[in-house]
């Protein structure tokens, strides 16, 4: 088993982006809740305004919010 799991990189994705993860929901800085999934293991994120999302693919979207020098 590989040392980065899918849940790393929705953790990672919440941190990047301010988000809190409390239970299985993602919410925002206002408290409202933007997403959820069904389990840790799970590969899959429910984003209300994106839909289905694979949690590994959103390290992209890290990337792309990274300032490179």
């Amino acid at each position: 088993m590989n040392s980065f799991s899918n849940h790393n990189y929705l953790e990672s994705y919440c941190k990047n982006f301010n988000l809190r993860i409390d239970n299985k929901k993602i919410l925002d800085c206002n408290m409202k809740v933007i997403g959820r999934f069904d389990s840790i293991e799970d590969k899959y994120v429910f984003f209300e305004k994106a839909g289905l999302m694979k949690k590994s693919d959103l390290f992209l979207a890290i990337l792309e919010n990274s300032v490179v020098h």
